[in-house]
């Protein structure tokens, strides 16, 4: 009995520790994989608990605790929006550290607000603009008019955070010249080692690094520039878009690139694409590896954003990432940094940041192609065939690959029998497991209309997609499976209560609110309806 007893209690010891660990997880945004949320939920615990970070780090952490869905009354983070505002006031910052500080300040202030900042993001940006060296890279925050300006070596590393800091300020609708991003496109393209990377410094006279050793930091970091640059100089005017099959698409307002639309790049689109190319090659095959390594997988979680990777990068790196969390949540940094940047750059790649850009319509979009897209080359038409036969063709390849139109593809699935949609629910499952969000929007269209009621945690899961179209076609799929279709009176549209003005902030702001109430609703109701028999009683904890 005793034996009996005490297990019971640790069952109940851990049954209390993993929920009261859900219901923190709960407060931040998912990452989608539930091993990541509790990862991300230590971390964040870490960020807010241990010693005030240095001043360099303030801006940094609040960032990774921004992203990670921290409320900005969280006081670490208002600390460093706080000292990310009197910095950028004074736009006093050290030579070249200072550089890095004042680009993730930019980052952390356009997300905050960028219209109550934008007098401030304008200052970093002209601050950058004005170190930007005549071949388009950077090497500091050095007076450009000094003679020994030149005569430092180009950096990198700098060079990215440069970029980062110049597109926060271009999503504010700052002031920034479109042949900023047109030069470092260029220098960047010129200046890659014969194995397609790129080094840290570039000092000797043929352009090459001192070393002249490619590495997986710094050619990663080359790849994001780069798309950064492409996604700017090369975008067309957008619409609005406009809802289809009761899916709420991103809304991308007209082009944001203040001006460039009438830019002609020196640079070709074909450079670039030539160059980003010969990076991936060379990260997929040997490259040598730097020992920044929490920066080295914010940096992939970026260039993943901008111009795509193999569909199994995020956890293929992801789990290895993992693994080097320590047992008080944090990750160690390498040489010159600590346990604060360590964590959260993590906290930034589980969180999929850029994505998060990206996602909520801050990127710059192209003629109804999102950034990634840019990217995909041609596109060989691909024919409507028989159900099974499409739905094969999406298992393997992302929709943008895929030359048919949306409305096309529901249409083909809309006029297949139910039955015929049970037949493929196993295709369908694994469409809910595609990168392309379009994919994961036809599978849970499709799986709602077979009308299975054992597929309702699948849709649940969709509730927590990091795509707000994915969200609201799962919400849709189980109106339809449940026959409630008022659905308890939440809408397909986050966005119904905000005028048109809205600040993107607060569309942000109503997005997530919505998620959240979606999935407490339509999860109290289930536990309240399931057959006994389709759990164990411990399903919720795993979810």
């Amino acid at each position: 009995m005793a034996i009996r007893l005490s297990g019971m209690i640790i069952c109940l010891v851990l049954s209390y520790q993993v929920l009261e660990c859900q219901n923190a997880v709960a407060d931040l945004k998912t990452t989608g994989v539930p091993r990541y949320d509790v990862a991300v939920e230590k971390a964040v615990s870490f960020l807010q608990t241990m010693s005030p970070p240095e001043e360099q780090e303030t801006s940094l952490v609040a960032y990774a605790l921004l992203k990670a869905g921290v409320d900005l009354t969280d006081p670490r983070l208002a600390a460093g929006v706080a000292d990310a505002v009197r910095r950028g006031t004074e736009t006093r910052y050290d030579a070249y550290r200072g550089l890095y500080l004042a680009a993730v300040d930019a980052m952390l202030l356009v997300d905050v607000d960028k219209e109550k900042y934008r007098g401030i993001l304008q200052q970093i940006a002209n601050l950058l603009l004005s170190n930007q060296r005549p071949d388009g890279a950077w090497n500091g925050l050095y007076d450009t008019s000094r003679a020994d300006h030149a005569d430092k070596p180009a950096d990198n590393s700098l060079t990215q955070y440069a970029v980062l800091g110049l597109w926060a300020a271009v999503r504010a609708g700052c002031k920034v010249p479109p042949k900023t991003f047109d030069k470092v496109a260029s220098y960047l393209v010129t200046h890659s080692n014969p194995d397609g990377g790129w080094t840290y410094r570039i000092t000797d006279a043929s352009g090459r690094g001192s070393g002249k050793w490619s590495t997986d930091t710094m050619t990663i970091a080359a790849v994001g520039s780069l798309g950064v640059a492409k996604s700017l100089l090369f975008s067309s005017s957008t619409e609005q878009s406009t809802p289809k099959f009761g899916v709420l698409e991103r809304a991308v307002e007209k082009s944001k690139n203040n001006g460039f639309l009438n830019y002609a790049p020196g640079i070709r689109e074909a450079e670039i694409d030539a160059s980003v190319a010969g990076g991936l090659a060379l990260l997929k095959s040997s490259v040598r590896q730097a020992v920044h390594r929490q920066y080295f997988y914010y940096t992939l979680e970026r260039a993943a954003a901008l111009v795509g990777l193999q569909d199994d990068w995020y956890t293929h790196y992801g789990d290895v990432l993992l693994s080097t969390q320590r047992l008080d949540g944090s990750f160690d940094g390498a040489l010159d940094y600590g346990p604060a940047v360590g964590t959260s750059f993590a906290v930034l790649y589980f969180m999929r940041s850029t994505q998060q850009i990206l996602d909520y319509g801050l990127g710059i979009q192209v003629g109804g192609r999102d950034v990634q897209s840019l990217f995909d080359g041609k596109r060989e038409k691909t024919e409507l065939g028989p159900l099974d036969s499409l739905l094969k063709a999406m298992e393997g390849q992302d929709f943008a690959s895929l030359d048919v139109s949306t409305d096309d593809l529901v249409q083909k699935i809309q006029f297949s029998s139910r039955d015929e949609l049970v037949g493929e629910a196993d295709k369908l499952r694994t469409l809910l497991k595609s990168p392309d969000p379009t994919n994961r929007q036809v599978a849970y269209w499709a799986l709602g209309r077979t009308c299975e009621f054992d597929l309702i945690p699948l849709m649940l899961d969709g509730l927590k997609d990091p795509s707000i179209d994915v969200n609201v076609e799962a919400l849709a799929a189980l109106r339809y499976i449940s026959r409630k279709p008022k659905g308890f009176g939440l809408s397909f549209d986050p966005l119904e209560s905000l005028p048109e003005s809205a600040a993107e902030e607060d569309r942000i702001k109503a997005a997530n609110d919505w998620r959240t109430k979606a999935i407490k609703t339509w999860q109290t109701w289930y536990a309240g309806v399931r057959p006994y028999e389709s759990g164990d009683g411990l399903d919720e904890f795993s979810r």
